[in-house]
């Protein structure tokens, strides 16, 4: 799979699972972070998230180090396609 990564002058984190590295359901580790709309491919790709226990995310700045840029996806691959202009 060739991936597109965003464009970014800083730096750029993917991980897989983060929760699990706290005890937490995806369901509260989102909701310890205040998780937004538009960091999601689609609200049926958020529920499988949850559903499934199982989630992917995608951090970069594409500017500097202050400003950052975050999506979340149910797989690797999600992070990277199918999103909205």
């Amino acid at each position: 799979m060739a991936v597109n990564f965003p464009a970014h002058k800083a730096s750029m984190h993917i991980s897989h699972n983060d929760h699990l590295s706290v005890y937490e359901t995806v369901e509260v580790w989102l909701s310890d972070r205040q998780d937004h709309p538009e960091e999601w491919r689609s609200p049926e790709d958020r529920a499988k998230c949850i559903a499934t226990n199982e989630i992917w995310d995608l951090q970069w700045y594409p500017d500097t180090p202050v400003g950052f840029c975050k999506r979340y996806a149910s797989t690797f691959e999600g992070l990277f396609e199918g999103w909205p202009e």
